[in-house]
């Protein structure tokens, strides 16, 4: 029997102003003080050890019984089992979120992977197309250069061939030409190649 169970089923109303255990030996008569300590009634009641108890009114009147199976401690092993089935419930669910977690951790870092391949493939063909084109400018820059350069040399092979007159008139365009080339060549060497391809 539990003290505390007894105890609470002895306050219940209407209270009770006698009581009686009923036991193998016999029949226990216990009256009930108003100013009784309920908790003290029910240790005597446990100390009694009855089978059954009965609560009677002032008038004498049976208010309430119950035996003695109402008043046992509840089975260890039940409340044991309970525990273990919540851990086992709890457990699952654990295991079912961090199986969640796990495949949205990894889908997360293979979108991030996938994206900074994608960029760096991104600034590589950039860099090879800045390249490109920084090789194709120079190349047109020395082509210019040796076509002026060759136009001049004609010029001056067909000024020595001529009189002194049009060879000073050859002269005067050679060197205009010269003086176009050089400002080509210097031109072509200010202008701009940062290595960024144009869109």
């Amino acid at each position: 029997m539990n003290t505390r169970a007894i105890r609470n089923w002895l306050i219940l109303k209407p209270r009770p102003f006698a009581l009686k255990c009923k036991c193998a030996d016999g029949v226990h008569d216990i009256e009930v003080d108003p100013n009784s300590n309920w908790t003290k009634l029910a240790e005597s009641v446990e100390a009694i050890d009855p089978d059954q108890i009965e609560l009677f009114d002032r008038g004498g009147k049976l208010i309430r019984a119950a035996k003695r199976d109402a008043f046992d401690e509840p089975d260890q092993s039940e409340g044991e089992a309970s525990t273990a089935q919540a851990k086992l419930a709890l457990d699952a669910e654990s295991a079912r979120f961090k199986v969640f977690a796990d495949h949205l951790a990894a889908a997360y870092q293979f979108a991030t992977q996938i994206a900074f391949d994608k960029m760096v493939d991104l600034f590589a063909a950039v860099n090879r197309r800045s390249e490109a084109l920084e090789k194709s400018l120079d190349a047109t820059h020395r082509l210019l250069g040796k076509a002026y350069q060759e136009q001049v040399d004609q010029a001056l092979e067909q000024a020595e061939n001529q009189d002194p007159g049009t060879q000073l008139v050859g002269a005067l365009l050679g060197g205009a030409a010269q003086g176009q080339i050089e400002n080509a060549m210097k031109t072509a060497a200010r202008s701009p190649s940062n290595g960024k391809a144009k869109a």
